[in-house]
C-alpha cells in the first residue's frame, strides 16, 4: 500500500503531512475553493488555512464568515515584525480538525499593512507559519494566494508548497497562467508534477499554446488537468503517491519551541 494514504476506517483516511497552495495568476478569488478543500480535507487530517493578503483583499474572511478584529493575518505579521516570533494565537478555529487565519474584513484598503512591513517578515512569514502549526499539531496546511510571483509572501508560499492548485476560471486567463507555470518549472525549479490546473481547460487548447511560447522542455505535456469540484482535488490529491520535496527556506527555531 502506497505510503501516502493508509485506510483509518470506510470514511476516514490517515493523510501525512503536506503543504498545499491555491493560487491564481491572474488574481482570481480561490477563496471559497479552497475553504471547501479544507473543510473537506478536515474530516480526514487536521488543516490550517492562512491566507496571504498580498492585494490587500480580506476575501477568505468573508467567504467563511470570520468576522474578527484581532485574530487576523494583520496582527500576526505585526508580532513577526515585532518580536521575530509566529505563535499563532491569532487562529480561528472554524471545528475541532480545521482553523484558519485570514486578513481582517475591517482592513482599509487604501494602505494595507504589507505596505509597512519589511521585506524578511513578507518572505519568512509562510515558512514560519508552516513550522508553527506543526508544532500546534496541523498536519495539512493550506495556503490561499493573492499575489504575483514578484509578491514575496505569495512567492515563498508556492515555493514551500508540496502541491499548487490554480485556478483558471476564464480561457482567456490560460496563457498567462502558463506563462507564469513556465517561469515556475523553468527559472525557479518547481516541479511539474507538483501543479494542477483547475478549471474546464481543453488539453488541446494546452498543446496550441505550448507552440506559442515555445515549450521547449515540454512543461505543458505533463500538466495534470482536474475540474473545480474539491472532490477532485481530493482524488488526485489521494491517489498521488510521491511527495515533492521542497526546499524550505533554511529559518532557525529558537529554544522552548518557537521559531524566530
Amino acid at each position: 500500500m502506497s505510503t501516502f494514504l493508509i485506510r483509518k476506517s470506510k470514511s476516514r483516511l490517515i493523510i501525512p503531512e503536506r503543504v498545499i497552495a491555491f493560487w491564481s495568476p491572474t488574481g482570481s478569488d480561490t477563496s471559497e475553493f479552497c475553504l471547501e478543500v479544507g473543510q473537506e480535507l478536515a474530516r480526514h487530517t487536521t488543516v490550517a488555512i492562512a491566507e496571504m493578503p498580498c492585494q490587500g483583499i480580506p476575501r477568505l474572511g468573508f467567504i467563511s464568515e470570520t468576522m474578527e478584529r484581532e485574530r487576523c493575518v494583520e496582527n500576526a505579521l505585526q508580532e513577526l515584525e515585532k518580536t521575530g516570533y509566529l505563535t499563532l494565537s491569532q487562529l480561528c478555529k472554524k471545528s475541532d480538525n480545521l482553523a484558519l487565519l485570514a486578513a481582517s474584513v475591517y482592513a482599509t484598503p487604501d494602505y494595507p499593512l504589507i505596505n509597512r512591513l519589511s521585506l524578511s517578515t513578507l518572505m519568512d512569514y509562510p515558512v514560519k507559519f508552516i513550522h508553527t502549526a506543526r508544532q500546534l499539531g496541523y498536519q495539512t496546511i493550506l495556503f490561499e494566494c493573492q499575489g504575483q510571483l514578484t509578491t514575496p509572501m505569495t512567492f515563498f508560499a508556492l515555493k514551500n508548497a508540496d502541491y499548487l492548485f490554480i485556478t483558471v476560471p476564464k480561457m482567456a486567463d490560460l496563457a498567462f497562467t502558463i506563462i507564469n507555470i513556465k517561469h515556475l518549472v523553468q527559472t525557479f525549479k518547481m516541479s511539474s508534477g507538483q501543479i494542477f490546473l483547475v478549471g474546464d481547460i481543453d488539453p488541446l487548447s494546452l498543446k496550441d499554446l505550448a507552440v506559442v511560447i515555445d515549450d521547449e522542455g515540454g512543461t505543458l505535456e505533463t500538466l495534470t488537468i482536474i475540474r473545480q469540484q474539491k472532490t477532485e482535488v481530493i482524488k488526485h490529491l489521494l491517489q498521488h503517491k510521491e511527495r515533492y520535496q521542497p526546499g524550505l527556506r533554511e529559518i532557525p527555531l529558537c529554544a522552548e519551541g518557537q521559531n524566530g
